[in-house]
């Protein structure tokens, strides 16, 4: 896995969090959300734009992933502490619980956006270093690595302690 994305990237990856930035996040629509976090050290407030590569409206869930593994600073906060709030097509909720997905649950979610944006998935797949021609079995086995997270947004669902880590070795992917 790369260990920072090239310049032009990084500057298309802070598109959306500009977006939210001036209140025009709703315009996002389903695809991106706004993930309000309190930092691990700080405490203070830290958002996130991630893209959504699950939705279900009833109940409201969100499934994001972090392309950086466990060293994704958000991801990182979340274990330290729940969400404060997510903003999503104009909706926002408070305390939204969350899970950590296991590896199996994970790959299946993957594996379903991997299907439904095909050329996004190849340049994500180029940009992540991950092999262009890999087999079905070594795809999963790098999926498995992956740290997924399902936000819960309605009021009715208990948190689960994200005390597990997302990678068997507890390293990042």
């Amino acid at each position: 896995m790369r260990e920072k994305p090239p310049a032009t990237l990084r500057l298309a990856f802070k598109i959306p969090t500009l977006i939210y930035r001036v209140g025009l996040g709703r315009l996002l629509g389903r695809r991106f959300l706004l993930l309000v976090h309190r930092g691990r050290k700080s405490r203070l407030e830290r958002r996130t734009v991630l893209e959504v590569i699950s939705y279900e409206a009833d109940p409201p869930t969100a499934v994001v992933l972090s392309g950086w593994g466990e060293r994704s600073q958000w991801f990182r906060n979340l274990q330290a502490a729940p969400p404060v709030a997510v903003s999503l097509g104009g909706e926002r909720w408070l305390s939204p619980a969350f899970e950590v997905l296991d590896p199996e649950r994970a790959v299946e979610v993957v594996e379903g956006y991997r299907r439904d944006h095909r050329l996004l998935m190849s340049l994500l797949d180029r940009f992540f270093g991950w092999p262009r021609k890999a087999s079905e079995e070594e795809r999963r086995a790098l999926e498995r690595e992956l740290c997924v997270v399902e936000l819960r947004l309605d009021d009715g669902w208990t948190q689960k302690p994200a005390a597990s880590s997302c990678s068997s070795t507890g390293e990042a992917p």
